[in-house]
């Protein structure tokens, strides 16, 4: 006689709701428990995994979903099946693939700054994918030297003692 009972599959770690821009990598997990220990079977838009439209971005594990190079198309319900001769346990979330135009929420101001000072322009954008941030100068992009952009978006300019020459 076994000193372990059978016991239905119980989540160990359930998947999870995620809104995500284009261009991210999705993880959906899940892993489960149970004696017999039980099997796990992905689910996508309530057909088994096996049987949704094959995406060379999307890796099936036991226990994880990852889907790399997001797309407005990998949107949807993504469902973990966890079964064993006891019994089952079912979760689905619901992948949200997001795409919004860039915006900037906080642009620059004027300043005035003394030589050998540092003077910090502020750009501060939202979108998904999260938007890539360039400064100009009359159509010369602003890198190296005495400029830093931020990974807010922001422009670092370092004005050393003699002033900067534009």
């Amino acid at each position: 006689m076994s000193e372990y009972k059978d016991a239905a599959p119980f989540f160990t770690e359930e998947p999870q709701f995620q809104n995500l821009a284009e261009g991210e990598t999705a993880v959906i997990r899940c892993k489960a428990d149970g004696t017999p220990n039980p099997q796990i079977k992905w689910v996508h838009n309530g057909k088994p995994i096996e049987q949704a439209e094959p995406n060379p971005r999307r890796q099936i594990s036991d226990d994880s979903i990852i889907i790399t190079d997001l797309t407005k198309k990998d949107t949807g319900n993504y469902g973990c099946n966890a079964t064993n001769s006891i019994g089952y346990v079912y979760k689905d979330v619901f992948i949200n693939v997001q795409s919004i135009p860039p915006e900037i929420k906080e642009g620059p101001e004027n300043l005035t700054k003394v030589d050998g000072s540092e003077a910090v322009m502020r750009c501060r954008v939202f979108g998904a994918p999260r938007p890539l941030v360039k400064w100009m100068r009359e159509d010369v992009e602003l890198t190296g030297g005495n400029f830093n952009i931020t990974t807010e978006g922001d422009l670092v300019i370092h004005v050393p003692e003699q002033g900067l020459q534009w």
